[in-house]
C-alpha cells in the first residue's frame, strides 16, 4: 500500500471519528436526527475533497451510514432504527 493511500484512510478515519463526536454534541443539544445527518453528508463532501479518487468517499458514505446507525438512532449500540425518522435520516444518504 502506498504511502498516500494510508494517508487518504487516514483521513477518512479522522474525518469520520469528528464527524461522530460533532453528532454526539449535537444530539446532546437536543437536535433532531435530520440535523445530525447533515454533519455527516458534509463529512462525506470533505472526504471526496481531502483524498484522492472515489475510492474513500464511497467508503466514507458507507461507514457513515452506520456510523450514524449505531451511535446515533434509538436503540442507541444496535443496527436497527426504531423510529420512522431513523430510517428516513438513514435513507437519505
Amino acid at each position: 500500500m502506498t504511502r498516500s493511500r494510508i494517508l487518504d484512510i487516514l483521513k477518512t478515519a479522522a474525518v469520520l471519528a469528528a464527524a461522530t463526536v460533532i453528532g454526539f454534541l449535537l444530539e446532546s443539544l437536543g437536535l433532531s436526527q435530520a440535523n445530525i445527518i447533515t454533519v455527516y453528508l458534509f463529512g462525506v463532501m470533505l472526504t471526496s475533497i481531502l483524498t484522492s479518487g472515489y475510492t474513500c468517499s464511497v467508503i466514507s458514505s458507507v461507514i457513515s451510514v452506520v456510523l450514524f446507525n449505531y451511535f446515533l438512532t434509538e436503540p442507541s449500540f444496535q443496527y436497527q432504527p426504531a423510529s420512522a425518522e431513523g430510517r428516513g435520516c438513514v435513507g437519505d444518504f
